[in-house]
């Protein structure tokens, strides 16, 4: 088969999907498979296909590294019997640790800061090795045969020697040697499977690749032996040039050479954005003028910040301007993607964004900090530290935190004989801190103790199920190949060695239209609108560092590619973008108040390609926007007159939603019932989890449930669907979401064939000196209406056993005693319990939705009508506490009803 290209004038994504469709019909189409390098561009394709292309089945996409298995169960089909592979791959965090040791017994009296840099430099260098297609017994043996090692060659040479024996003594991988060998194994039975026929089945498409790695060469040479074997290279518009290192065609220039094909086996895709080809000749070296490119508009920031909120104001313009199109920010600067993401949350949205921040910066981990400082310390400070931190859950912790805050200001934090007082209040800080431990054995060690002081509430946060995963990480590892040490050495390691912890991405308030991504995976978006950020010498292109372990003459005799190449990559990403219908380049003139230099590509741009008129006028409209919304950031605050209530509060009527809002977050509850200030709406566009949830509730209002056909309930479902204002794939997936989850209600109302079924019934009853009412979403009357059944329909997550517990889930234990009172039944006589409709996620279940197993018990419904009785009298009745001038307002950070 021919090696087909797209070039770099083109959208490389959008190309490779046209070319799909127009080269296979549907009954092809459906069984190809098409191969990327990354998630990312799998996401960016399948986008396209939904968007694009209407009523078409797409063809199997999945990443490079995922198709061994794909060949396995698709091709092979058990013909070819490769045996069993008993190692376990062994993932970068473990890996790192690893190293580390080996580092830390060669180098004792190093800073684990040090240490973990240069464990995180040798894993690194491994994986360029092994990418490299370099095996590891040949980089053991080129350094053990120099004839004068330096120590640094020396250190290196020790550490790999004693990791490499340490991972086949325990029968370990390295993931990236693990996704080498599946490429090569997948070509291998590719091979291997159609060596007779010379023909595969059904198409298979490797696109996206710059082709640096060896395997993936194979791969796309066993292809091109095979009828129906596609291999589309993003670029390489002249087959016969040579290019320097730096160009960003170089590397497919060398991957053409190292497939060997000759000029007639190439064809360009598809023809589509070859209007602009002009344009990549600025990479060249040549002088020539280039036209006016007028989707072009260049933009220059005094600052970072002043940089952030420019990238702002262009995102703002777009989508007040155009509803559809969507933006990709393209950020090299992890310092200048939280300044951006920080601009964007003024306007109550935050960029989809790979860059996310360090799990350093979230609550959980200063959490943890507060623990292991009270374990080292053992004195009243670090103990009221902890106990009051939010995520400290002791047993009846409303109590003990009332009692240590009324002696807190009378108290020497000194006093040991207070401390040991204030000690037995709180049972599970009682415990025996080990002298020594080895470092994974003290992560399970502080994992057991954080299940216990803190419960279930510290994996519930977002931060903290990432710290527990990092634990789960590092005890897994060979106890054995780790020395013992005391606490404050691993302090002093904990504080290090999150640094490489996967970092937090922030699921709130994502806007679905706005992606941020890295440099690395520019070429891979596929928006009509990119902003290139950061585009100084240093921040894209990145500075290329000299490798610490190896020289540029070692590194050329072990086969190792040379470190410029990584500039003609960096190019190669940026030029995939310039195809775009608007275009924005960024930069800053001056970081920490030192003049930077701007990019190469960005100085090439402006002397081959002049700036308009127009150009310079939409620039300066930005400069004066930004401008405004900076000085109206500045304006001095005038207190005004206090808007809060002078008295106890009139409110006698109140509902459930509003019952869980006062015990969650009783400040806003403040602002939304007392102060009664509306939030201001969203100017952007798109839905929130919740409003999804509404639309649901409120197609299962009004659906017939007495039929399961999919036919009856598909045009009332689209009717629903089609006024929102949200893009076409997100109607698609939420049809199919609602179809699912339609489907299910219907069959379970048949399993149950109730008597009557009520439906967003209003209920209401009077608790204390109080109405408390809401809604139910579903009532059954079953067995001639002797049996009553509740259904809390949860479009969400189901609150766990443990919230259930502790009172955390109001809801549903508050409708069951309204409806004990309508129909003068005890709780145990009703059946309450939710049905979790998700309609998406694969459970065990097999399609999203589910009856939770866990009905209400009269145990919660009685502790639940006791929890609400104590929040109405100390919120409603006994005072306000929301008072500024309450002197217990000085306690930040603790719960209103803790405080008296």
């Amino acid at each position: 088969m021919p090696l087909f290209t797209i070039p770099l004038s083109a959208p490389y994504i959008k190309t490779l999907a046209d070319g799909i469709v127009e080269k296979f019909p549907q009954n092809i189409r459906q069984n190809a498979t098409v191969i990327l390098p990354s998630h990312r561009a799998v996401l960016s394709l399948q986008k396209v296909f939904t968007t694009e292309f209407k009523n078409i089945v797409l063809p199997k996409i999945v990443t490079i590294s995922n198709f061994y298995k794909d060949v396995l169960y698709q091709h092979a089909k058990g013909q070819i019997d490769l045996g069993e592979d008993p190692k376990r791959i062994v993932g970068n965090t473990q890996r790192i640790h690893l190293l580390l040791n080996f580092l830390k017994q060669q180098q004792p009296g190093k800073s684990y800061d040090l240490l973990i840099e240069l464990s995180q430099s040798i894993a690194a260098l491994l994986d360029e090795c092994i990418l490299s297609g370099i095996e590891p017994n040949k980089t053991v043996s080129y350094l053990q045969n120099l004839n004068d090692l330096k120590p640094h060659q020396k250190t290196f040479h020790s550490i790999i020697t004693s990791y490499y024996a340490c991972l086949q003594k325990n029968n370990l991988i390295e993931k990236a040697q693990q996704n080498f060998n599946d490429i090569t194994d997948a070509a291998q039975v590719l091979e291997k499977t159609y060596c007779q026929t010379k023909s595969l089945p059904h198409p298979i498409i490797l696109g996206g690749t710059t082709g640096t790695i060896p395997a993936v060469q194979k791969l796309a040479k066993t292809l091109l032996n095979l009828e129906n074997g596609y291999v589309v290279l993003p670029g390489l518009q002249s087959f016969d040039q040579e290019y320097p290192i730096t160009h960003p065609l170089y590397t497919q220039a060398e991957f053409v050479k190292a497939l060997g094909m000759q000029s007639d086996f190439y064809q360009t895709w598809s023809g589509t954005g070859a209007k602009h080809s002009k344009l990549m000749s600025f990479f060249d070296n040549q002088i020539q003028s280039m036209p006016v490119q007028e989707h072009f508009t260049f933009l220059k920031a005094k600052s970072l910040l002043h940089e952030a909120q420019l990238i702002a104001t262009v995102v703002r313009y777009h989508l007040e301007k155009k509803s559809d199109d969507d933006i990709a920010i393209v950020c090299a600067d992890p310092k200048l993607s939280s300044y951006i993401q920080n601009s964007l949350q003024k306007y109550n949205f935050k960029a989809n964004s790979s860059l996310s921040i360090s799990i350093k910066q979230s609550a959980a981990f200063k959490f943890l900090l507060l623990y292991l400082g009270f374990l080292q310390a053992r004195d009243l400070k670090s103990l009221l530290a902890l106990v009051k931190h939010p995520l400290f859950h002791p047993n009846d912790r409303m109590n003990v935190v009332h009692t240590i805050c009324t002696f807190e200001n009378t108290i020497k934090v000194d006093d040991e004989g207070t401390y040991e007082q204030c000690l037995k209040l709180f049972l599970d800080l009682q415990t025996k801190v080990p002298v020594q431990l080895s470092i994974p054995k003290w992560f399970d060690y502080l994992k057991k103790n954080l299940e216990v002081v803190a419960e279930q509430t510290y994996a519930m946060q977002k931060d903290g199920e990432v710290i527990v995963q990092f634990f789960d990480e590092l005890t897994v590892l060979q106890r054995k190949n780790f020395e013992q040490i005391p606490l404050w050495t691993f302090i002093d390691y904990v504080k290090s060695s999150f640094n490489m912890c996967p970092p937090m991405n922030n699921i709130d308030s994502l806007h679905q239209r706005v992606t941020m991504v890295g440099s690395l995976e520019a070429r891979h978006i596929t928006a009509p609108i990119i902003v290139l950020t950061a585009l100084n010498e240093g921040q894209w292109p990145p500075t290329i560092k000299n490798d610490i372990w190896l020289s540029k003459q070692d590194r050329e005799k072990l086969g190792m590619p040379s470190l410029d190449r990584r500039l003609g990559l960096s190019a190669h990403d940026f030029a995939c973008t310039l195809s775009a219908k608007k275009v924005y380049f960024t930069r800053s003139l001056k970081i920490d108040g030192t003049p930077t230099q701007e990019s190469r590509w960005l100085r090439r741009l402006s002397v081959f390609c002049e700036e308009s008129e127009g150009q310079k006028n939409r620039a300066q409209w930005f400069y004066d926007i930004a401008q405004q919304l900076q000085q109206g950031e500045d304006i001095e605050y005038r207190p005004t007159e206090a808007s809060y209530p002078t008295c106890k509060t009139n409110i006698k009527k109140i509902s459930v939603s509003g019952l869980e809002l006062l015990n969650k977050n009783p400040y806003t509850f403040y602002v939304r019932y007392i102060l009664k200030l509306k939030s201001r709406n969203p100017w952007f566009l798109g839905l929130s989890p919740a409003d999804i949830g509404n639309i649901i509730h409120k197609i299962l209002e009004h659906v017939s449930l007495d039929t399961d056909k999919g036919g009856a309930h598909e045009a009332a479902i689209e009717q629903a669907i089609e006024p929102l204002n949200i893009t076409a794939p997100q109607k698609i997936f939420l049809q199919k979401q609602i179809a699912a989850i339609v489907g299910f209600v219907c069959r379970s109302t048949q399993d149950i064939a109730p008597d009557k079924l009520i439906r967003e019934e209003r209920l209401q009853a009077v608790l204390g000196n109080f109405i408390i009412y809401g809604i139910a979403d579903r009532i059954d009357l079953v067995n001639n209406t002797n049996d009553i059944h509740l259904v809390d329909y949860k479009t969400g997550v189901e609150p766990s056993k443990a919230m259930m517990d502790k009172g955390y889930s109001l809801q549903l234990p508050l409708l069951t005693y309204m409806l004990s009172h309508m129909f003068e039944k005890n709780y145990g006589e009703i059946l309450s319990q939710y049905w979790v409709l998700k309609g998406y996620s694969k459970d065990d279940s097999g399609h999203g939705c589910k009856i939770s197993p866990r009905p209400q018990t009269a145990e919660n419904v009685e502790f639940t009508i006791d929890i609400v009785e104590k929040l109405l009298k100390h919120f409603m009745e006994d005072r306000n506490p929301f008072m500024p001038t309450d002197e217990l307002y000085q306690n930040r950070g603790v719960h209103p009803l803790e405080r008296s």
